[in-house]
């Protein structure tokens, strides 16, 4: 984890998805967030990747990987949650909110364990999430399963 203290502000973690087009807007948004007096520790996922069998050695971004590959890399991110539990609660002034990747919907647990808010950050446009948001909506609806 790489920590940007930029004053006396709230600390604020921040847990992006190890792939360029995640990582690159969240870190903009931190930069903006850092400068505006929060402080910032930032999960990097390359640094702490845990192995999974099916992810080849080595491997630390999704750039190097197959779509084939997504769940599993979702999987191991997963194993990262008892790790961020122990930081936290060994952590001298710990997080007051996550700020994870749309990807890390297990941060929705975490941050209700530690007693924290948890922020999603989507890089996706709003005209793409509204749509999203909306087919599952009506998804839930439904009284029979698609076809």
């Amino acid at each position: 984890m790489t920590a940007l203290d930029s004053g006396a502000g709230a600390h604020v973690l921040v847990f992006p998805f190890p792939s360029q087009g995640h990582m690159i807007p969240l870190l903009d948004l931190t930069h903006q967030l850092a400068t505006r007096g929060l402080s910032i520790t930032v999960l990097n996922p390359s640094l702490a990747f845990p192995p999974h069998p099916s992810i080849p050695a080595g491997v630390e971004n999704s750039k190097d990987l197959s779509g084939k590959y997504f769940g599993a890399m979702l999987i191991t991110l997963g194993e990262l949650y008892n790790p961020i539990v122990d930081w936290f609660r060994t952590h001298p002034s710990p997080p007051v909110a996550i700020i994870s990747d749309m990807f890390l919907g297990w941060t929705q647990q975490l941050a209700c364990e530690l007693g924290i808010h948890r922020v999603v950050f989507s890089p996706s446009g709003a005209m793409s999430l509204s749509a999203m948001y909306s087919l599952w909506r009506t998804y839930q609806k439904l009284k029979t399963p698609p076809i």
